[in-house]
């Protein structure tokens, strides 16, 4: 049972609130927790650390990999923070079984569909279904940073020059 001062709780140990905790140990700030739901059964919860991802590069691209097949081989998207330098380009491409949707956080450039280009900005979300082209130019004067969520999950590994891993 919680404690009634919620402020008292930040505190106290998992196990002291009721809380069944399990922890992988083989791995770097990965970790499993195992939570019981009102039914009883276990939910297991996978905390990561923005500290800890690997990174893949490609001249004037950076690839975050935030969730992945090699950090989070259940999870059922990839998560990748992506920084385009000014005039960097993304050549079009498709994931033949993969939906894309892209959260523009910052800067501005060019989606590159198949045949055609259209403005895109920090706010702008973009949804590329499975096998649809894509891509994207940095047309602005500062980096151009999107989160894009890959579903089901893919492994970016062969499409970058560099890798670097914590």
């Amino acid at each position: 049972m919680l404690a009634s001062n919620p402020a008292s709780t930040l505190n106290q140990k998992p196990a002291d609130l009721g809380i069944q905790n399990r922890f992988n140990p083989d791995e770097s700030d990965s970790r499993m927790l195992g939570f019981r739901t009102s039914k009883g059964t276990q939910m297991p919860i996978q905390r990561l650390s923005i500290k800890n991802v690997t990174v893949l590069q490609n001249p004037g691209k950076r690839s975050e990999q935030l969730v992945w097949p090699h950090n989070a081989p259940q999870a059922s998207v990839t998560i990748t923070r992506v920084t385009m330098e000014p005039s960097s380009i993304s050549k079009p491409h498709t994931h033949p079984r993969s939906e894309q949707i892209w959260i523009v956080e910052h800067g501005s450039g060019q989606f590159l569909g198949d045949g055609s280009q259209t403005g895109l900005k920090a706010g702008d979300i973009i949804r590329t279904p499975p096998g649809e082209t894509h891509g994207v130019k940095n047309t602005g004067n500062e980096p151009l940073v999107y989160l894009a969520i890959t579903t089901p999950p893919e492994d970016f590994t062969g499409a970058y020059q560099e890798k670097s891993s914590p």
